[in-house]
C-alpha cells in the first residue's frame, strides 16, 4: 500500500539496526517508502496534485525532491526498485530512470533531474527562485557550473561505490580538490546562489551530502582542512529547513552503500 507523503519530516521512532548499533527516532525525510519491482502492480492514484518517481538513495532523484520541496509544492512519491523494475514503469517512461514527474492535467511525465528542476522553477518561479530570468549569460553560466561540478564529482562515483579502488579514490579525492579551488573563486557568498540558496545549491548538494559516509566507506579525505569552503557551504545547507526534509544520517548513506538495498531502514 503506497503512503501519500507530503513535504514535511515525520520522525518514525522505530529501532533500525545498523552494524552492532542500533538507530533509535530517525528522521524519515519525503518519499521514505519501499520501491515497487518487477511484477507489482501501478500504485493507486492518491489526491496529490503531482507524483515523482523516485528511489530514495538516488541522487538524481533527490535533486527533483530538494526542487519540490524548496518551492514548497505538495506531491507524493512512488519509489522504483532500480535493479528490478516494473513493467508498468517502463509504459510512463521508456529509458525506465528515475527522477520522473507526474502532474495532474498532464498526461506526459517530465524526466531527468535537471529538466525536471528547470521547468519547476520556470513555473513556479515566484516562489524561492532558483536561476535568473533576466540575465541568459548569468543564466548559462550557472547551469555550466552545475555541470563541470557534476561531472568531477561523479567521476568514478559508482564503480567506487561497488568496489574499493585506490584509483578512482584518488581521482575522487583530486576532483574535490579542484572543486574546492573552483569554490573559492564561485562561492563569494553563503552559498553558490549569493545569499540564497539556488540553482547550483541545489543540484549538486545531492553529492556532497553523501560525503561525510564515502568518507567512512571508502577513505576518501573530506574535511575542513583540506576543503575549508566547500564544508562551510555544507553545514549551512545542512542547516537549511526546505533541505532538511530531503536529507538522510550519514550512518544511513553509511549502511546504503555497505548493503546496496534500496528500502534499507524501512
Amino acid at each position: 500500500m503506497l503512503a501519500t507523503l507530503k513535504t514535511f519530516t515525520i520522525i518514525l521512532c522505530a529501532f533500525i539496526p545498523f552494524g552492532d548499533r542500533i538507530l533509535s527516532c530517525r528522521k524519515m525525510v519525503t518519499g521514505d517508502s519501499p520501491g515497487f519491482s518487477k511484477g507489482s502492480q501501478p500504485p493507486p492514484e492518491t489526491n496529490e496534485p503531482r507524483r515523482l518517481y523516485s528511489m530514495r538513495f538516488c541522487p538524481f532523484s533527490q535533486r527533483a525532491r530538494l526542487a519540490l520541496n524548496f518551492k514548497e509544492l505538495s506531491y507524493d512519491v512512488v519509489n522504483i526498485d532500480l535493479r528490478d523494475k516494473p513493467d508498468w514503469y517502463f509504459a510512463k517512461n521508456p529509458l525506465g530512470k528515475v527522477p520522473m514527474l507526474e502532474e495532474k492535467g498532464n498526461d506526459k511525465g517530465i524526466f531527468e533531474s535537471l529538466i525536471i528542476a528547470e521547468y519547476l522553477d520556470d513555473k513556479y518561479h515566484a516562489k524561492n527562485p532558483l536561476l535568473p530570468t533576466d540575465n541568459p549569460l548569468k543564466r548559462a553560466q550557472q547551469k555550466m557550473l552545475v555541470e563541470v561540478i557534476t561531472n568531477k564529482i561523479t567521476d568514478g562515483w559508482h564503480a567506487l561505490m561497488l568496489n574499493e579502488d585506490e584509483e578512482k579514490k584518488a581521482v575522487l579525492g583530486k576532483n574535490l580538490d579542484y572543486i574546492e579551488e573552483l569554490a573559492a573563486k564561485e562561492l563569494q557568498k553563503t552559498f553558490f546562489g549569493e545569499e540564497n540558496v539556488g540553482f547550483i545549491d541545489l543540484m549538486i548538494w545531492p553529492w556532497f551530502e553523501r560525503l561525510p559516509a564515502v568518507e567512512k566507506f571508502r577513505g576518501v579525505p573530506f574535511n575542513a582542512e583540506r576543503h575549508p569552503k566547500l564544508t562551510a557551504w555544507c553545514a549551512k545547507m545542512r542547516d537549511h529547513p526546505q533541505i532538511k526534509t530531503s536529507i538522510y544520517p550519514t550512518e544511513l548513506h553509511l549502511q546504503y552503500f555497505q548493503t546496496r538495498n534500496f528500502n534499507v531502514g524501512l
